[in-house]
């Protein structure tokens, strides 16, 4: 699409959508909030979408402030008297400032100091020139800004998930270039440019990368463990397509590890999430979560929460000339109080079943960041099986 020119609408979603309802001449429509655009496709106008990109809700104070926030609702303390916020009745990170606060108990409690703007760079404008202690918005925009600084993060968890939905209009069907565009958009040259400007990628994997669709019976998968040779992966054999404990879609891979011995690993592909089939073959346990910008909690037989998972950007990593779709993840064990005990950070491959590399950690007080590596490894070659002599 080199040359051609795109003519680009910037507002708030809601706006936006009021317009393109309007019968505003726009033929694809990125959107700050899923609400918006059902909106747009309850009423026909939507050819195709999909879930391109995700954000973080943050609060940000002007740079130099010295206002400390432990957590989001320090917000209704004494020593902070006016807070920007983009519209909650109709601007998305307004929605999910609100849907936040609401559900963190604090949403009555924060109203009499709301300042309302327009959209979120407005708000994010009050806190530039000092005019309000605090705003509420995407952590995208406060990237953007060097006359901010992020105070506290929004859990997801109370914000709900932040998601950009792209969409073709159906005013596009006789215009190809912008067909064009849309596909241009989902690349990953594309995606990677978003990612540099700090959103969360949310396209999966490709379906023929899923569980399975990478490994074959006698490749080998070589790792380094600390920089040294480590563990070599032999996969003995793979069954596709199986039902077992009445489950269709299953995939039973057996392999050897050296140093380590045998291993059966059997899959079970739905909603995005792995599960692993237990040795009796009769239940099935949840493994993690595939897909970026997810979070799982792992509990034990007495129902304890024992891990947490994380995952964020997808993106493509290239070993032995082979493209391999990824997924940022992060497994934190915790103990009996909830307290992180160790975590693991890792590239994590739905089509080869396990991670590219990884970096695992111990809590430690004397580095910035809270954690302390103790143990890297890396996947560095995959050799495909040797044809028969």
């Amino acid at each position: 699409m080199s040359g051609d020119q795109v003519d680009a609408s910037f507002a708030s979603t809601a706006v936006l959508a009021r317009q393109v309802v309007s019968g505003a001449d726009a033929h694809l429509f990125l959107a700050a909030n899923a609400s918006w655009a059902d909106h747009l496709e309850e009423r026909g106008l939507v050819e195709r979408r999909v879930d391109l990109l995700g954000n973080t809700l943050v609060i940000v104070v002007p740079s130099g402030s010295s206002l400390v926030l432990s957590d989001p609702t320090a917000l209704t303390g004494a020593d902070v008297e006016r807070v920007a916020i983009a519209d909650p009745e109709s601007v998305p990170a307004g929605l999910h400032a609100r849907e936040a606060f609401t559900r963190l108990g604090a949403w009555e409690a924060l109203g009499a100091k709301l300042v309302v703007a327009g959209d979120v760079r407005q708000a994010l404008a009050l806190v530039e020139r000092g005019e309000v202690d605090a705003g509420i918005v995407f952590s995208t925009d406060a990237r953007a800004s060097d006359r901010v600084q992020v105070a506290c993060r929004i859990p997801e968890s109370a914000s709900g998930p932040v998601v950009y939905p792209l969409l073709l209009l159906t005013s596009a069907a006789e215009h190809p270039r912008a067909v064009a565009l849309y596909d241009v958009m989902t690349t990953n040259e594309s995606l990677a440019t978003f990612r540099r400007h700090g959103f969360r990628v949310l396209l999966p994997p490709p379906p023929s990368e899923l569980p399975g669709g990478l490994l074959t019976s006698g490749m080998t998968l070589h790792y380094t463990a600390n920089g040294q040779p480590g563990q070599v992966w032999s996969i003995d054999a793979i069954d596709r397509e199986l039902t077992l404990a009445g489950r269709e879609g299953c995939t039973t891979i057996t392999l050897t590890k050296t140093p380590g011995g045998p291993e059966v690993r059997r899959l079970h592909r739905d909603a995005d999430v792995l599960h692993s089939l237990t040795d009796d073959g009769a239940t099935w346990k949840t493994k993690r979560p595939v897909g970026p910008g997810m979070t799982w909690d792992r509990p034990n037989a007495e129902g304890v929460i024992t891990s947490r998972y994380e995952t964020g950007d997808s993106s493509v990593v290239t070993i032995s000339g082979r493209s391999i779709p990824v997924v940022a993840t992060t497994i934190t064990q915790l103990d009996g109080s909830g307290r992180p005990k160790s975590r693991l950070r890792e590239q994590y491959s739905p089509g080869l079943e396990t991670a590219t590399e990884g970096v695992f950690e111990a809590p430690s007080e004397s580095e910035p960041s809270g954690w302390a590596t103790t143990f890297r490894f890396e996947l560095v070659e995959i050799r495909e099986a040797e044809p028969p002599r």
